[in-house]
């Protein structure tokens, strides 16, 4: 256990979207799309690829937030896994 952010959001189908991170300084701070979040820009994944999400941070704001199931494509237009990606 330990202190963790957690990003919020309400896919347009009232899905609900919770995804807890740990970058940066952690401070139980919540945040949703449009706020100012004090880690790098990226895209950044939750743990679980079952239930968690993605968000995507540009200039310092949470632009972005989807479940990255059936959401991450390679450039032929085909899915690509979570687990499949390789850093």
């Amino acid at each position: 256990m330990g202190m963790f952010d957690t990003v919020h959001h309400t896919d347009k189908n009232g899905q609900k979207i919770e995804i807890q991170f740990k970058s940066g300084d952690c401070t139980l701070a919540e945040y949703k799309v449009g706020d100012a979040v004090p880690i790098q820009d990226g895209i950044h994944f939750g743990y679980n690829d079952d239930e968690d999400g993605c968000f995507v941070v540009f200039n310092g704001i949470i632009v972005a937030v989807f479940h990255h199931k059936n959401s991450l494509f390679d450039k032929w237009g085909d899915p690509v896994n979570y687990p499949d990606i390789n850093v």
